[in-house]
């Protein structure tokens, strides 16, 4: 059950660059606060640190639950989290349009936007569903010393 531990690792890389990506689309940083959280920055790190200690057998079984819950807890929160960005959107979203029709780079902006929210959504059920199965099997996978 190795190539569980490197799907957790491979996600918390994937919200990494995926927060800093929505980073650069924004045109305002202060008009999205969700990304002032920086929930993909630090839920990937502990991602990619759950992963590599349950790669390399260091934790037992009820840390790997405890550690799994609040995996998928971050996985939840980027779900909410740019579900609501995407809420609130302006009304033209699927033509990637703006409100600011005299100012053609925000048309980009939002199109870019768009593709972020939605790659760091699916990142996020990803990560549920991942840490979900990884609590379901913590007795298999923890650390058994003989």
């Amino acid at each position: 059950m190795c190539g569980i531990a490197v799907v957790n690792i491979l996600l918390g890389c994937l919200a990494i660059i995926f927060q800093v990506m929505a980073l650069f689309v924004s045109d305002d940083i202060h008009r999205y606060s969700q990304d002032l959280a920086f929930t993909g920055v630090w839920g990937g790190v502990f991602l990619i640190l759950f992963g590599v200690l349950l790669k390399n057998h260091k934790i037992g079984a009820a840390t790997i639950k405890f550690m799994a819950i609040f995996s998928a807890i971050t996985g939840i929160i980027l779900i909410g989290l740019y579900s609501w960005s995407i809420n609130t959107y302006p009304l033209p979203v699927s033509e990637c349009q703006d409100w600011d029709y005299y100012n053609p780079s925000t048309v980009l902006l939002s199109c870019n936007r768009v593709v972020v929210d939605s790659l760091l959504i699916s990142c996020g059920i990803l990560i549920v569903l991942t840490n979900t199965i990884i609590a379901s099997k913590a007795s298999a996978l923890s650390f058994t010393s003989y």
